[in-house]
């Protein structure tokens, strides 16, 4: 059975299942070098089916995320194209005068007519739902029709062959299937900021399949801290992980006064959210609400909020349907700090957050989804039929000859040095000196957070390495942490973790413990301590394994920092040439690509 999954919203990604296991999958930002690009993903669904040599008319069907994407979100690349000052334009100058004249029908027309605001650069044409120069909201079957006709030119396949699943099934699905759970009565939860008319749903796992047990539009949370954002300065739809960094410094008493505010509005009352006071707008309300307010404690009692909602809904779930073990996917689980704190329940025994669980994933769900259902129509058994995501790698690869001919173009070889084939002791004597290297090598791994293949690679245990990164390499804001890539077997020296969650991807926060203050201290968060580990196993990465491991034996540190390999504002590298970009625009010490490690000062 051979399933693509198709995503074409914010991040557009492709996936590729193949009898039971996803084999190819990458985010379309990934080869246009647009962060979080906005479209359908070309690029993406022709590197999928090239890596596992497979052509379009072997494919058994394609499954598009999201049923009623709205054509303006597919018309007006915003949340990948705008500015802050846009988005804060937007605010004032479009949503503003609906709120003041209630006009909402004028909206579409007003926001798609200003020239500010456009960005066609989305792979569909849209000549067929123009209108007077707009999309309007009624549009939203037809545009459905563009996206599998697009689809279907593309690959060369009947339109018979491609369906629609709704967004948050999408997310469900990949949050049971990508998970090694396999059992009855477990809860899936999805939570974000919209899709297909929802923002929350509950499931739970059965002998048929998943059965939805709740969904809702009102589960806010998400909508909140994207606001939030903004109201910081920040870009929406991307920076929120930047509040969630900032967070951890307001002090409990200074942020006292934004949770209280925060708490007169959205609440949950068994698994419904519900609004004790519903603003009309979520922007401007607490734009009034919280002026004033110091950005620190913002960001600490907007986190401290969201922690506070979402473990109560979580509890409640847990209550209703008597569970224990729980998968969580949706854009709010990328919040690895509400996860730490849901990793901390009591009554909650197992948990498990997918790689990468935000939209940019739903393409592996929606692959999950359709091969569910063309088992069951065939009278197989989804459960032990499709695997789980054991690693991350699932990105395009180059060959020796590639870089090679890469170095050669861009005169590499002559301005740097280049030393060929070094080993893992080579690379963590290098590390243990205090050089700073990039590494791009093997398949690169899916979603957002850098897993070795495409990472930056420091000793953890100097301070100064935090400075030097964040002022000379990745341009970032100073007060976000770093983290750690750890050898599965030290993980119980670095992190608390009493119920043994599995933590390869990222996704968790957990306390550190008093080692990691010490010997991770540049890979944690240097306000509240905890650590965001990817916990390697070699069988997942034995070549990223052995480095660490060789660091361990010279060191005695059975981790390393590591944080993606881009510029700040830039996806994170693919290809040779975009690793060769990064180094000569910045002041990186060295980079492994493919066998080939360039430094730019020579070698010991």
């Amino acid at each position: 059975m051979k399933v693509l999954g198709i995503y074409d919203g914010h991040c557009a990604s492709a996936a590729l299942l193949v009898d039971g296991k996803i084999v190819s999958a990458v985010s379309e930002e990934r080869f246009t070098r647009q962060k979080n690009d906005f479209c359908y993903p070309k690029r993406s669904i022709d590197s999928c089916l090239m890596q596992a040599g497979i052509s379009p008319n072997e494919l058994d069907s394609v499954a598009f995320v999201t049923v009623n994407a709205p054509p303006i979100l597919a018309r007006i690349k915003k949340y990948c194209s705008f500015t802050i000052k846009d988005s804060i334009r937007e605010q004032n100058e479009h949503w503003k005068p609906v709120l003041v004249e209630g006009k909402k029908s004028d909206f579409f027309q007003r926001i798609q007519q200003d020239p500010r605001f456009r960005d066609l650069q989305t792979n569909y044409d849209f000549s067929q739902l123009m209108k007077d120069g707009v999309i309007h909201k009624d549009d939203i079957g037809r545009f459905r029709e563009i996206r599998k006709a697009t689809a279907a030119n593309h690959l060369d396949i009947p339109e018979g062959k491609i369906h629609f699943i709704d967004h948050h099934r999408c997310h469900a699905y990949y949050a049971y299937y990508a998970s090694p759970f396999r059992k009855n009565n477990m809860l899936v939860l999805t939570l974000d900021g919209f899709g297909d008319g929802a923002n929350a749903t509950i499931s739970l796992s059965t002998e048929d399949g998943l059965v939805e047990q709740f969904r809702t539009d009102q589960a806010n949370i998400g909508r909140i801290y994207r606001f939030m954002t903004l109201l910081l300065g920040m870009k929406l739809a991307e920076h929120e992980y930047k509040v969630m960094g900032l967070a951890p410094y307001a002090k409990e008493k200074h942020m006292q006064p934004v949770l209280d505010e925060f708490r007169k509005t959205l609440k949950v009352e068994g698994l419904e959210w519900k609004y004790d006071h519903k603003p009309r707008d979520h922007f401007f309300h607490y734009k009034e609400a919280l002026e004033g307010q110091r950005f620190d404690n913002i960001a600490g009692g907007l986190q401290a909020y969201t922690e506070e909602l979402v473990t109560a809904w979580v509890r409640n779930a847990m209550e209703k349907f008597n569970a224990n073990t729980l998968v969580l996917s949706g854009g709010v689980a990328m919040n690895v700090k509400a996860n730490g704190k849901l990793a901390k329940m009591e009554g909650l025994d197992s948990f498990f957050v997918p790689l990468s669980p935000a939209d940019e994933s739903n393409a592996i769900g929606a692959a999950y989804y359709e091969a569910d259902r063309l088992l069951r129509e065939q009278g197989g058994e989804p459960q032990s039929v499709l695997q789980p995501i054991s690693n991350a790698y699932l990105g395009p690869d180059f060959s020796d000859n590639e870089v090679k001919q890469a170095l050669e173009m861009h005169g590499m070889f002559d301005k740097y040095g280049v030393e060929e084939g070094p080993g893992p002791e080579r690379l963590a004597g290098l590390l243990a000196k205090n050089y700073i290297i990039g590494r791009c090598c093997a398949r690169m791994e899916f979603g957002a957070r850098a897993l070795g293949n495409r990472s930056i690679m420091a000793n953890p245990s100097q301070w100064e390495n935090v400075k030097k990164i964040n002022d000379q390499i990745k341009f970032r804001d100073f007060w976000m942490p770093f983290t750690p890539s750890i050898l599965a077997e030290r993980a119980d020296d670095y992190i608390q973790n009493p119920k043994g969650l599995s933590a390869p991807f990222m996704t968790i926060a957990f306390d550190g413990t008093e080692l990691a203050k010490k010997e991770l201290v540049a890979a944690i968060h240097p306000a509240d301590f905890t650590v965001r580990p990817q916990a390697l196993k070699r069988e997942d990465n034995p070549e990223y394994y052995d480095i660490i491991k060789a660091f361990e034996k010279k060191t005695g540190i059975g981790g390393i920092l590591n944080t993606s390999l881009n510029l700040h504002g830039k996806p994170i590298v693919c290809s040779p040439e975009d690793a060769i970009d990064l180094f000569e625009n910045s002041e990186l010490d060295m980079i492994l690509i493919g066998k080939y490690l360039i430094s730019r000062k020579g070698f010991d």
